[in-house]
């Protein structure tokens, strides 16, 4: 068959499998997304403390690296792979200001011991395995720009850095932003 006698029904079966094909790619882009935008959106939000990393690592291209105080245990935790997940059940304090949001209340997180069983109730981070196969909680990274990501050097050396998060009921968790703590 000449390419130019294609029958009329073969063009349009091609070209529903293309707009099928590029509906299928927009909707896994569009849940991604959404499932990224879940803490943000619905998870409760406090401050944790950020406490200081390894400085010749704390800032990679536009983000920078935190950790806290948790975080050794939870990966030595019975020296399980991190594909065993690991809870840090959350329990939220109201403190007063600390001028981090001056003129109101604010939430913190405190953390308790990590431990390989999902608390039954209230919030807690669950741990899933990083890039490089650490446990990581989903706020380890902060993006921004890397002349803001040097600015945050020194108040994470001196502990004066905190991570405000919200969490969801599942212990998905994202960083909000990161302000510094004026005490």
């Amino acid at each position: 068959m000449i390419p130019s006698e294609r029958s009329p029904s073969l063009l349009s079966s091609r070209l529903s499998l293309l707009i099928v094909g590029v509906a299928l790619q927009a909707m896994v882009l569009l849940a991604t997304g959404i499932l990224a935008a879940v803490p943000f959106l619905l998870g409760e939000r406090g401050f944790l403390t950020v406490v200081p990393v390894d400085p010749t690592h704390l800032i990679k291209g536009d983000y920078v690296t935190l950790s806290y105080a948790f975080s050794t245990k939870a990966s030595r935790l019975n020296d399980l792979p991190c594909s065993v997940p690991r809870y840090v059940p959350l329990t939220k304090e109201l403190s007063p200001s600390t001028g981090v949001s001056p003129g109101t209340e604010e939430h913190r997180w405190i953390a308790g011991e990590p431990t390989l069983k999902k608390p039954e109730s209230g919030y807690f981070l669950k741990s899933s395995c990083g890039d490089h196969q650490e446990v990581e909680f989903g706020i380890e990274k902060f993006y921004t720009e890397k002349e803001k990501a040097k600015e945050y050097e020194s108040p994470l050396q001196a502990r004066k850095l905190q991570a405000e998060i919200a969490v969801t009921s599942s212990g998905k968790a994202s960083v909000i932003r990161l302000v510094f703590d004026p005490r």
